[in-house]
């Protein structure tokens, strides 16, 4: 399985090559042909106001990205897709907190 955490990382516009080498990254170990991906938790850590511009931007850019390679919302809120959700979790810690208090069992979908 794959978790990707982005931590401090905002896909600044002036950062485009590599904003669309990760998005493809991403899409690619979603789905293929159908059968469920390796893909499963996307986790950003960008400070403790997930409303922020960047914090809203970043979020919805990944989830655009999950939506075009098939992953449709499950209702519940920052899930996508069926029977291999991806979950998409905006984390209200600074990047040292988040350092601070990670653990393997986050890597764990009922973490």
């Amino acid at each position: 399985m794959i978790h990707v955490i982005f931590v401090g990382y905002r896909f600044p516009p002036s950062d485009s090559g590599a904003c669309l080498d990760m998005l493809g990254a991403i899409r690619e170990n979603i789905t293929n042909r159908g059968t469920p991906g390796r893909l499963r938790t996307i986790r950003t850590v960008l400070g403790p106001d997930t409303a922020a511009p960047d914090a809203r931007r970043t979020q919805a850019l990944l989830g655009h990205t999950l939506r075009r390679s098939g992953c449709s919302p499950t209702g519940e809120p920052g899930v996508f897709g069926g029977d291999a959700p991806v979950r998409l979790i905006a984390e209200p810690l600074y990047a040292e907190d988040f350092i601070s208090v990670y653990s393997d069992a986050m890597l764990d979908d009922t973490y």
